[in-house]
């Protein structure tokens, strides 16, 4: 469907720009996430332990991923803190 259409239904439904964005929301699985940002899966995990890193949302019964605003956040935060340096 065309964003206009889309946009249109929204105001209709009362949806606001936010919640259309995040209805739209990626998921990205564990793979992805090593090839993005470089780490190895124990990194991960014990960043998401230390509260370092995004914690990811169950998808199925034995399925978890990562939504990529999450993840695009975390990594404008680490850039962002290289560069106060």
């Amino acid at each position: 469907m065309p964003d206009s259409i889309l946009a249109t239904q929204a105001v209709v439904l009362g949806v606001t720009q936010d919640a259309r964005q995040k209805m739209a929301e990626t998921f990205l699985r564990r793979r992805q996430i090593e090839e993005l940002t470089g780490l190895a899966r124990s990194t991960i995990y014990d960043r998401i332990k230390a509260g370092t890193f995004p914690k990811p949302v169950k998808i199925g019964d034995r399925a978890v991923a990562w939504l990529k605003s999450d993840i695009d956040a975390w990594q404008s935060d680490c850039i962002a803190k290289a560069q106060a340096k």
